[in-house]
């Protein structure tokens, strides 16, 4: 069955597709040592950040451990993927287990937190795979500057983590895997 929406309803919804800030902040909820499940506290910081994602087509970051920029970065993929049909999400990690369980974790307790009336639904939910009823899709790939595996895309988004240890040039390598030119 279809959900009648509300005025008030269509009007949070389109507020939230214009803006991913106020989105995260009134509708996000991630879990936290201290507080448990609490709405996302975005900090000036973060804020500043999502407009550099909604105006940069790649950025190469260099955060501190536990800066909470992977959170920040699966939330904006997912308010992505929401708010705009058929777009195509990817996260690339080198780590297999945040490939796997904090991918799906972090994306999976965002969505499943936010209210029926504004999910769109879900047509698979794996642990590298969410594709959701508005066909969009995000994905989580494991990938090292010799193995990138680009299948899927092509991509809207891509948010390469965990790879500040890296030398440019094999960030290089891995952006031409990802947006191979033709």
């Amino acid at each position: 069955d279809d959900i009648i929406l509300t005025d008030e309803q269509r009007n949070e919804i389109d507020r939230c597709s214009k803006d991913a800030v106020y989105f995260m902040q009134h509708y996000c909820y991630i879990s936290t040592k201290e507080q448990g499940l609490s709405l996302f506290p975005l900090y000036p910081r973060e804020v500043t950040e999502i407009e550099t994602l909604n105006t940069e087509k790649m950025i190469k970051g260099d955060w501190y451990r536990q800066a909470g920029y992977t959170t920040l970065v699966m939330v904006y993929m997912l308010w992505k993927a929401l708010f705009n049909p058929n777009t195509r999400c990817l996260y690339v990690t080198p780590k297999k287990a945040l490939a796997r369980e904090l991918f799906n974790e972090k994306i999976r307790q965002v969505y499943l937190s936010l209210p029926l009336w504004m999910q769109c639904g879900v047509k698979m939910f794996s642990y590298n795979c969410i594709i959701l009823g508005n066909n969009s899709a995000l994905h989580s790939r494991v990938a090292t500057y010799d193995n990138v595996d680009p299948s899927g895309g092509p991509w809207d988004y891509i948010f390469i983590d965990h790879f500040g240890w890296l030398r440019d040039m094999d960030m290089i390598k891995i952006a031409n895997g990802l947006f191979p030119v033709a």
